[in-house]
């Protein structure tokens, strides 16, 4: 007598079906993983846009500090950077170059703001492009540490923790001899 081999794919007698496919719980599995992994991705990318917002008003109010510091010794006059509210500044400066200051306030990008103290703060550049002393500016976001602007006495302006500060500047001595 002859053993015969089963044949694949098998079937279930009792209900005519192939043993092909996955099982409901196999489904279920692969779900929750897929569900899981994204639910990560998606906190992810909510981080790494809060934080690019932040960095982006940062620089952007950097770069307003700089231009107004530049547009103050170019003109031989003063210009102003104020914090107005936790979401806005004001840059007092010329422009468009024709000699004509004007005001513009500047939005901050959604959900970054300054904190509550930091509303009042002022910079104002004399014809040589300084300030009375170092002022430091901050931004924040949630869930974020937040960003910080160093603008030295001499009008330096500086991002983050690297800085460079009046103090830091040993005395000159200058003889007559």
């Amino acid at each position: 007598m002859k053993i015969q081999k089963p044949k694949y794919p098998r079937t279930d007698s009792s209900r005519g079906q192939t043993d092909r496919g996955f099982t409901t719980i196999q489904m279920l599995i692969t779900i929750a993983l897929i569900t899981v992994v994204s639910a990560f991705a998606l906190f992810a990318i909510d981080s790494a846009r809060a934080s690019v917002r932040l960095n982006g008003s940062t620089r952007e109010l950097a770069g307003y500090l700089e231009k107004a510091r530049s547009n103050a010794i170019r003109r031989n006059g003063t210009s102003t950077v104020t914090i107005i509210d936790q979401n806005n500044y004001n840059v007092t400066m010329d422009f468009d170059g024709d000699g004509t200051v004007e005001t513009r306030t500047i939005s901050l990008q959604p959900a970054v703001t300054f904190p509550a103290g930091y509303v009042g703060i002022s910079a104002n550049f004399d014809w040589r492009g300084r300030v009375p002393n170092e002022i430091r500016f901050e931004l924040e976001t949630a869930g974020l540490d937040p960003t910080s602007i160093n603008l030295s006495g001499s009008g330096d302006v500086t991002i983050g923790t690297d800085i460079f500060e009046d103090g830091d500047i040993a005395a000159i001595t200058l003889n007559s001899d």
